[in-house]
């Protein structure tokens, strides 16, 4: 198993369908829940049908295949220091700490996220 490459993208919940796919791309583990997650509140809200929802999960699960993706305890340390001194979510923090780890630009449709990450890392507002 070769190392993951460092990605010049992170991707960040939503707006995600308005920032390019390069084979750098790559993303923490859990924002593959999180989509799911969406996913299955759309069903319960009847936004989309339990077979659509079942397209967008395939569909969630190649797109995961072609991501570089990083395990967010590795991040802890770092998200939990930028947590604390910007007063944000350790959730938002470790992307943040994810992007400057490797050097990447931060790709986020929250304004809050984006307005602390761009004092560590390029940040490009989406959405």
């Amino acid at each position: 198993m070769t190392p993951p490459r460092s990605p010049r993208s992170c991707y960040w919940r939503r707006g995600w369908e308005s920032v390019p796919l390069t084979v750098d791309t790559g993303t923490l583990d859990y924002s593959i829940v999180e989509v799911s997650s969406s996913v299955w509140k759309a069903v319960l809200q009847e936004r989309i049908s339990e077979g659509d929802a079942k397209k967008k999960i395939e569909a969630l699960k190649m797109l995961a295949s072609a991501l570089t993706i990083f395990k967010a305890e590795d991040y802890l340390e770092r998200g939990f220091e930028i947590a604390l001194k910007e007063k944000i979510t350790i959730h938002d923090a470790i992307y943040i700490a994810l992007a400057e780890d490797k050097g990447a630009t931060l790709f986020t449709s929250d304004r809050k996220q984006y307005d602390v990450a761009k004092r560590y890392v390029r940040t490009i507002f989406v959405g």
